[in-house]
């Protein structure tokens, strides 16, 4: 039969079903059927290992919270600088996230027997690169309204139309060829070449193919780059705070298996908070010139004063052209406010699945992070997952505006 009872100790009990040690005072055990339940009013029952983990998971948010924030402030900094330091910015940012997406996967002992296949995909990264660059280049200086008269001579004789093409062909063809003479056998390597080659394609295609209108965008105004940005950064973490808050007390399954950490509540709440978010953001940095004017040079003159007359989306409607029901005296509304709502609910929709399919390849590679870059964030990867669909998603929505 069960076997109940209760004691009073004067020391700390760590207990377990067969054995108690005393250690601290007023600890009360209750044993029934070999289980101890320990009930201590000052900690409410928790264990040590219980506070350890839970003090782990303060300094995480703790350290999650003051690298993010570092990052931000340098972000920020890149885009005060203004266009061209904010197009290598984003150069930069693609580099990184390639060069921990080709090392998912990597196995040195193949790589011993394959020397410079590694390169080879650092190869393919400079063909597409170059293919993006060059073609926003060449329609900029095609552009009388851009002064690029600080173009390098042979930068700017490659960028005569049709020429970057062919170099990029050109490049394009000795890769391809080398990528082909490079297979060696036996069967083994070969697979193991393919998947490599595969992958650095899906990359490529993630990296700059999702991205390869954004540094044309930017220069139409920072406004399309870094209010996303700021749209897909601020759903993330409304969809986590939600996903705390309220996380399984309306939906008891997982969003996804693929994360199962994320909740329905938390991705639905977050569609809620950065429409908001965009909304109001919107309209405060819309104000400024500097981010809504298109660039006048492509120069390295920190924050060059730039002037123009706001594009009609950027000022705020007329008293005639709101509803009757609209407050227009109490609320200024620009119309680049509700777009960017557009772009708000693209990034809360759809864009958690950018980060979504970067959580299928940590998963089937046995990986937590991508890497290390940023404490408590993971890699370069990790952050960009989503911004680069949403990147895609701005490019054409600012095409189908006539922008």
């Amino acid at each position: 039969g069960a076997f109940k009872g209760t004691m009073t100790a004067t020391r700390r009990v760590n207990a377990s079903p067969k054995e108690i040690s005393v250690a601290e005072e007023n600890v009360v055990i209750s044993v029934e059927e070999e289980n101890v339940v320990l009930t201590d009013a000052p900690t409410k029952g928790r264990s040590a290992a219980e506070v350890n983990e839970a003090e782990g998971k303060v300094l995480k948010i703790l350290v999650r919270t003051v690298s993010g924030g570092l990052f931000v402030l340098f972000f920020n900094f890149v885009i005060y600088a203004g266009h061209l330091y904010t197009a290598l910015f984003i150069a930069l940012l693609q580099w990184g996230c390639f060069r921990e997406m080709i090392r998912v996967g990597l196995d040195p002992a193949f790589e011993k027997k394959l020397p410079g296949f590694l390169a080879l995909q650092w190869a393919w990264f400079a063909c597409a690169a170059f293919g993006v660059y060059s073609s926003w280049l060449e329609a900029l200086h095609a552009d009388p309204a851009t002064d690029t008269s600080r173009l390098p001579v042979f930068v700017a004789w490659l960028l005569t139309p049709g020429y970057s093409g062919l170099a990029c062909l050109a490049l394009f063809s000795v890769v391809f060829v080398a990528s082909v003479l490079v297979l060696r056998p036996p069967q083994a390597c070969y697979l193991y070449q393919m998947r490599r080659l595969s992958f650095s394609m899906v990359a490529l295609m993630m990296i700059f193919g999702q991205m390869r209108g954004t540094p044309a965008a930017l220069y139409k105004g920072l406004i399309w780059y870094f209010v996303p940005s700021s749209i897909v950064a601020t759903n993330d973490i409304m969809a986590y705070f939600t996903g705390v808050a309220v996380g399984r007390r309306f939906v008891d399954k997982p969003l996804l298996q693929l994360s199962p950490n994320k909740t329905w509540e938390g991705y639905c709440g977050a569609v809620l908070w950065t429409a908001g978010f965009a909304f109001l953001f919107t309209g405060r940095v819309a104000g400024f010139k500097w981010m809504t004017c298109p660039a006048e040079a492509l120069t390295w003159q920190v924050h060059a004063k730039i002037d123009c007359e706001p594009h009609a989306m950027f000022r705020h409607l007329p008293a005639a052209s709101l509803p009757s029901w609209w407050p227009a005296d109490e609320v200024p509304v620009r119309p680049v406010q509700l777009h960017m709502m557009a772009v708000a609910v693209f990034a809360s929709t759809v864009g958690p699945f950018g980060g979504f399919l970067a959580s299928a390849i940590k998963r089937a590679y046995d990986i937590k992070d991508f890497a290390a870059f940023l404490p408590g964030h993971g890699g370069l990867m990790d952050r960009n997952d989503c911004q680069m669909l949403t990147a895609l998603f701005v490019v054409v929505y600012m095409g189908a505006l006539g922008l």
